[in-house]
């Protein structure tokens, strides 16, 4: 039997670290495929392309200044859906819960092509929370004709909605096949210094406005008043972050050190270096625990609960004062330090694109 044609659509920086590794084990078994990269992360995305050796066989370039949603819904209208007429691949590949994914696996629907799923099944059952991803992977997961989910708990869940098991394959996390081949050729880090280090990112588009001020108000105080702490801070280009920062920090504190934003090969070395990862991103709940460094997830919701019940992170929401006691909590008492600062792999051992490739393989 010969295998399907793939057609992978990714337009993300997160898409295309996750996807990577997937195509480079199809390309590495001869499959038939094609790559479309919509260009929503154009700047961010580009070095991960670049690093695994993908030249997308369309590039859309989508984005346009001040675009909204809605705008990237419907030039990846305009723009796909020739695409996929002309392709005529077998199967969609889409991956997670962006814009792209969503809208791409809704053009495959409407012309009748199968869509798989890669990292389905995540759920916090607020449609707010995240938002716009909740809504995206609902919408992805009614299209989608295969599953792939990177934990039982994420089966579990699409079981609960009524699609099929036969569908749904638990397979891990390809988001840890891409830590895995970068971290095996990066540089080891011996803890040499006496500070107690933080990375912090925060971007989330619901912590906008009182909660991000909530949360950089604990991180000014934690600074002002823990002269041990030093806090990197890759700061966001979102003008809406940026706001927040300049109302909350109004002068120069010596132990926040404020560094454009890092691409993800440099922003893994950083999580090495760092003793504690503050943060309300999605991905950074998956890799951390697999390179043992804890987690505070900065969210009120998460779909990744699997860091969480296997103690590599805790969820402390958006409130200066629990940001605060953790922290202080943490860098205080080493037992409990050291209890989270733990090797896990809750979302896989970093093989997960072969199992993948063999289900389209059989």
């Amino acid at each position: 039997m010969n295998s399907p044609k793939l057609l992978f659509v990714f337009g993300t920086r997160p898409e295309c670290i996750k996807l990577a590794p997937l195509i480079v084990e199809a390309k590495k078994r001869l499959l038939q495929i094609e790559t479309c990269f919509t260009g929503q992360h154009l700047e961010m995305a580009q070095p991960i392309l670049d690093y695994f050796k993908i030249i997308p066989d369309y590039s859309l370039n989508i984005m346009k200044k001040d675009q909204t949603l809605n705008d990237i819904s419907k030039a990846l209208y305009e723009k796909l859906q020739p695409i996929l007429l002309n392709s005529q691949p077998d199967y969609v590949l889409v991956q997670g819960d962006t814009t792209t994914a969503a809208t791409a696996a809704t053009i495959a629907f409407n012309e009748k092509i199968k869509v798989a799923h890669i990292e389905a099944g995540l759920r916090t059952h607020n449609l707010h929370s995240p938002w716009p991803e909740e809504f995206n992977r609902r919408v992805i997961a009614l299209a989608a004709d295969l599953h792939f989910t990177p934990t039982e708990k994420a089966t579990l869940q699409l079981t609960k909605e009524g699609i099929p098991t036969d569908k749904i394959h638990t397979v891990g996390n390809t988001g840890i096949d891409a830590l895995r081949l970068v971290n095996e050729k990066s540089v080891s880090i011996s803890k040499t210094h006496d500070k107690f280090k933080i990375l912090v990112t925060l971007h989330r588009r619901e912590n906008f406005g009182n909660e991000m001020i909530s949360l950089m108000q604990g991180l000014k105080v934690l600074c002002e008043q823990n002269p041990k702490i030093e806090i990197t801070w890759p700061l966001h280009q979102n003008p809406n972050v940026r706001k927040s920062f300049d109302h909350v920090f109004t002068q120069r504190l010596v132990n926040l050190k404020i560094i454009e934003p890092l691409n993800y090969f440099d922003f893994i070395q950083a999580m090495k270096q760092t003793d504690l990862i503050v943060t309300d991103s999605g991905g950074i709940q998956e890799e951390a625990p697999f390179l043992g460094k804890p987690v505070l997830v900065c969210r009120k919701d998460t779909e990744r609960t699997e860091s969480v019940d296997c103690g590599s992170a805790r969820m402390i929401g958006t409130d200066a004062a629990e940001l605060i006691r953790t922290v202080q909590e943490l860098s205080l008492k080493n037992s409990v330090y050291e209890k989270m600062a733990q090797k896990r792999t809750p979302y896989g051992d970093g093989y997960s694109a072969k199992k993948i490739i063999d289900i389209f393989c059989k």
